[in-house]
């Protein structure tokens, strides 16, 4: 889905806030593998753009279109349930909810784009441990050689 124009930049009073705004997104791209903060979560950028329905009630009742707020998200699908949606956001006043992308229940979040760091990161394996700890292959085993 594409982003949701907003802003015009000339006198506008409903500006968003600083690290809310287009420039807190322009790095991030759809596709992009990324890394989500608190907690480390890792995931896929499924959606960037504007999300009326979570901007906080105060701006929204002070605009008389909830699109003129310039608060900019990011939509993340997250590898492992770690999420609060499915790509749907609820308006906090009204209930509506609207679908921007889709992904499993609980396994998607919108969140600010300082809190998301995109670059090399894979899904991990569940099974694959760094500590190694069934791997004995150290020599110690008898396999029949030189034995006294």
């Amino acid at each position: 889905m594409q982003p949701q124009q907003c802003c015009q930049e000339t006198n506008n009073n409903n500006a968003a806030p600083s690290g809310v705004d287009e420039s807190s997104v322009a790095a991030i791209s759809l596709g992009d593998r990324c890394l989500v903060q608190p907690g480390s979560r890792r995931g896929t950028v499924s959606y960037k753009g504007t999300v009326p329905e979570l901007d906080d009630d105060a701006n929204a009742s002070a605009n008389a279109n909830a699109n003129d707020s310039c608060s900019y998200w990011v939509g993340v699908t997250f590898d492992e349930p770690v999420g609060k949606t499915d790509g749907s956001a609820t308006h906090r006043r009204t209930g509506a909810k609207k679908l921007y992308f889709e992904a499993p229940q609980n396994y998607a979040s919108f969140v600010r784009g300082k809190n998301v760091e995109v670059g090399d990161f894979p899904e991990l394996d569940l099974f694959d441990s760094d500590d190694d700890d069934d791997d004995d292959d150290d020599d110690s085993s008898n396999d029949g050689e030189d034995e006294l």
